[in-house]
This record gives C-alpha cells, sequence and structure tokens, in this order.
C-alpha cells in the first residue's frame, strides 16, 4: 500500500510540473506575439498614412512666408517701406484672380474706392495662398512704388527689395535669366528713357538709379518713383 500511494504521488506530481511548465510556455509564446505586433503595428500605419499623404493629387503652393537671405546692400532703401508700395503676383493658370496682390479697386475715372466706413477696398485675390497638382506654375510680379524727400546713397544700388518676403523660394530657382535685369520706369520723367536698371541676385531685387534721374528728382518736388515687371517659374515642392 505504501509504495502504491508514493507512485500515484509521484506520478500527480509529476503531472502537475508538466501541466505548469506548458502553461509557462504558452504564456511566454503569448506574451511575446503581443510585444511584436505592437512594435510592428504603427510603423505599419505610419507607412500607409504617408503613402496616403504622398498620393495627394492636390498641393499647396504658399507664395508668402520668411525667408533667409544675405542682408542688403548698404545704405539702399527699402522700397517696401516707401510712402507708396504696390505689388501683384499673377499667373496663367490662375487666370480668374490675382495671386496676390495689395492694389486697391478703383472707379472708372481711375480714383480709388471705399467702403461705408472709409476703408479703401482692395482688389480680390488668392492671398499667396493656391493649391494646383502641377509640377510648376508660371508667375509674373508686377511692383510700383513712390516716395517724398527720400535720402540714397552716394552710389548703387540705390534701393532693394527683400524679395523672399513675398515668395519663400530662392529666385534663382524659377527666375529666367531674362528676369534677372531689366529696367526701372517712371512715366513722369520720360515714357521712353528708362529711370533706372534692377537686377536679382541674393534674393533681392537691386535698383540702381540714372544719374539724369537723380538729378531731376532733386532738382523737382523730390518724388521719387518707379515700376519694375519680372516673370518666372515656381516649382512646387512636394510633401511640403
Amino acid at each position: 500500500m505504501d509504495i502504491n500511494r508514493k507512485i500515484e504521488s509521484f506520478l500527480t506530481k509529476h503531472r502537475y510540473e508538466k501541466q505548469k511548465t506548458s502553461f509557462t510556455i504558452l504564456l511566454s509564446v503569448l506574451i511575446a506575439f503581443c510585444v511584436i505586433s505592437s512594435l510592428i503595428m504603427p510603423a505599419i500605419s505610419m507607412t500607409i498614412e504617408e503613402t496616403q499623404n504622398q498620393t495627394a493629387a492636390v498641393e499647396e503652393v504658399m507664395l508668402l512666408g520668411e525667408g533667409e537671405t544675405p542682408q542688403p546692400p548698404a545704405g539702399a532703401v527699402d522700397i517696401a517701406s516707401m510712402e507708396s508700395f504696390l505689388v501683384s503676383v499673377t499667373s496663367n493658370d490662375f487666370l480668374d484672380k490675382p495671386i496676390y496682390s495689395n492694389f486697391v479697386q478703383t472707379d472708372e475715372n481711375g480714383n480709388p474706392k471705399y467702403d461705408e466706413e472709409g476703408n479703401p477696398i482692395y482688389v480680390e485675390s488668392y492671398n499667396g495662398e493656391i493649391s494646383t497638382d502641377k509640377d510648376s506654375i508660371d508667375l509674373s510680379f508686377y511692383m510700383s512704388y513712390s516716395g517724398t524727400n527720400v535720402t540714397l546713397p552716394a552710389e548703387g544700388p540705390h534701393l532693394y527689395l527683400d524679395l523672399t518676403s513675398l515668395i519663400n523660394v530662392d529666385p534663382d530657382v524659377f527666375l529666367g535669366s531674362i528676369s534677372k535685369s531689366g529696367k526701372i520706369m517712371d512715366g513722369d520723367w520720360s515714357a521712353t528713357n528708362p529711370s533706372g536698371t534692377f537686377v536679382i541676385e541674393d534674393g533681392y531685387v537691386k535698383i540702381t538709379l540714372t544719374p539724369d534721374y537723380l538729378v531731376y528728382v532733386n532738382s523737382g518736388d523730390k518724388l521719387l518713383q518707379g515700376s519694375l515687371h519680372f516673370s518666372g517659374e515656381l516649382e512646387v515642392v512636394r510633401g511640403r
């Protein structure tokens, strides 16, 4: 009897240890599977999300923004800080209204329009925010400026404009070689002779006025004004 009990006790204990070992192994496998799955799933979700973003058909292009450029030409006057500075950016891809404009609407006589509260009514534009599915869009810039009693340096460049304050792109990327330089016109001075020239480099429009025009301004009512036009192509940066 004692031998039988000992044998039965041994077998019972052996079965218990076997079950305990099997349960421990099964639990370890389940824990390992759960840990691996928790690490893999976020990576899969991120991959799917990135793929969906990359395949989006429409891309936004921000034309207004802060860019980084070298220092402006020493002593030159910023035309954007003058009494009047107007700029219009248009594109053949957006013919319904300008991409950006700070021009004021005028009536048939050329007089500015105002609302009931006396505020100027500006030309409707996209305010620099557009969407396109193209790889690039054409841009056309028109600017005019005017100011009185402006103190200019003895030598050019006399005036400048930080172009990256209007477009958050290096101008050398998209401006054609023809548009990187041009003439400045002041219709009140001469309809045929330019009042100066401009070059676009280092992110700036740099304007140098002619000696004759400087004499004209200083001998008159000291009204300095001008206009310029240039164009180019803006490449759409994907994933912005």
